[in-house]
């Protein structure tokens, strides 16, 4: 399980525009921090470093969507990930979601999701990728939960 992340399967999760999130939810919600992406269990495990920096999920998504992870479950989650917010606790929108998260995922992925249909047994080369940018959140202040 320490490995899942190699796998791709935060990215082609990420990468899904459907609405139907709840499993993916489920998904993120077991795996949210103990994945070895960052060379050592210590960072996973230590509670001092922020949410961002012990998950895998962290240069993905703004780490508001992450507690909301954390906190309220899978199913706040998925309907956070669906849904436009401007609160203090989240600041996520459909724009957001579709062209920097889902683009950007798409564009590292290049063009393994057409070779996986050609060939279902290839293998993903996992390149970590750069986090993702919101232009929304550029100005904001995260802290303490809050912007």
């Amino acid at each position: 399980m320490v490995r899942l992340y190699s796998t791709s399967a935060f990215y082609f999760a990420l990468a899904y525009p459907g609405s139907n999130l709840l499993s993916i939810g489920q998904l993120f919600t077991v795996t949210l921090v103990p994945q070895g992406f960052h060379g050592g269990e210590e960072a996973a495990v230590s509670a001092s470093l922020p949410l961002a920096k012990r998950s895998v999920l962290g240069g993905l998504l703004p780490e508001s969507l992450l507690y909301v992870l954390k906190r309220s479950g899978p199913a706040a989650f998925a309907a956070a990930m669906v849904s436009d917010s401007d609160t203090p606790e989240i600041i996520w929108t459909h724009k957001m979601r579709a062209e920097n998260l889902i683009r950007q995922v798409l564009q590292h992925l290049g063009d393994f999701p057409q070779k996986l249909t050609q060939y279902c047994h290839v293998l993903y080369d996992y390149a970590p990728m750069p986090p993702v940018t919101y232009p929304e959140l550029r100005d904001e202040m995260w802290c303490h939960h809050y912007y």
